[in-house]
């Protein structure tokens, strides 16, 4: 699977690497992914306490955790927060987050963006790690506000979502192709802008 994010029409897609799709089973991207915004404050700020990560105005802690390096662990309403020593706290905002899992066996808990790059990969005990992942998936299915799915030419579909960054009216649009599937095609961008186009009415976007 292939995806590429659409800004407002008119449309312009960039594409990303499949692995990083997005689902209803979870998400989240390494922060050094994610581009800096005005909004969000600065995360390698002096004077940051250890077990309290730099949060924007109006960003509300969820759930403190620890890992098993004992390094914090942080759940906000826009994003999850991780101690990494001695990178500092990385930032995986949950409108750009792709994929979570969670192994109980082994303790690793492993979230994916929107963007190139690996797997963000942590280590908590269980039950905490399945209490985060949960509050992951119900933080990024939050951000989720319309989808619709769109035939391409070989029968194939892509998938068209809408995203909001919590606490603004700035919107995310995501398209996920198929295996196979040329996100410059000019067919593809054409159907896949149309279904922006129409989401955009339906849903009042």
């Amino acid at each position: 699977m292939t995806t590429r994010t659409a800004p407002p029409v008119p449309v312009a897609a960039t594409a990303v690497p499949a692995a990083n799709v997005p689902a209803t089973d979870g998400v989240a991207p390494p922060a050094d992914l994610v581009e800096p915004r005005a909004d969000i404050a600065d995360r390698s700020r002096p004077g940051a306490h250890d077990g309290r990560p730099p949060l924007a105005r109006r960003e509300r802690i969820l759930l403190r955790l620890k890992d098993t390096a004992d390094a914090p662990v942080v759940a906000t309403t826009l994003a999850l927060h991780h101690r990494c020593s001695p990178i500092g706290w990385r930032r995986l905002d949950w409108v750009e987050t792709g994929r979570v899992r969670f192994d109980p066996v082994s303790g690793a808990l492993r979230v994916t963006g929107l963007g190139v790059g690996d797997p963000h990969e942590l280590h908590l005990p269980d039950p905490a790690g399945a209490r985060l992942a949960a509050v992951i998936r119900e933080r990024v299915a939050a951000t989720v506000l319309a989808s619709s799915r769109v035939a391409l030419d070989n029968g194939a579909t892509a998938l068209v979502t809408a995203r909001r960054r919590p606490d603004t009216a700035e919107v995310l649009w995501v398209v996920l192709l198929p295996d196979g599937a040329d996100p410059t095609d000019p067919l593809t961008q054409s159907r896949t802008d149309e279904a922006i186009r129409a989401l955009r009415i339906n849903a009042f976007l």
